[in-house]
């Protein structure tokens, strides 16, 4: 008698409360389960674009975030310096949005 051992994969539970959860897919390189979705845009034609607009960074508070017992106050610290963090990384422009810029001049 032979015995057999099938193995599947399953798929992280989506994100709940998010708007963008539709665009995002299984990241098939997260073993961990702390990344398990990610946004891929494979034919995006990036030199068709001078400038961006960096949304405020939120932290995601749905039943299946990761942040345990972290205080709000600690969240709200983290997302002000990985907003910090991104703008020197992307050498931010501002770039109004519905005429408002968050400078004097845009």
């Amino acid at each position: 008698m032979t015995g057999g051992l099938a193995g599947c994969a399953s798929q992280p539970v989506r994100y709940q409360g998010l708007a963008s959860t539709e665009q995002l897919t299984a990241n098939p390189q997260d073993k961990g389960g702390h990344l398990p979705f990610v946004y891929v845009a494979n034919n995006t034609d990036w030199s068709k674009y001078g400038a961006f607009l960096l949304e405020p960074v939120l932290i995601y508070s749905g039943p299946d975030g990761q942040f345990g017992d972290v205080s709000d106050e600690d969240k709200r610290a983290l997302a002000s310096y990985i907003q910090e963090q991104f703008a020197r990384a992307l050498v931010l422009q501002p770039v109004a949005k519905d005429g408002i810029c968050g400078r004097a001049a845009c």
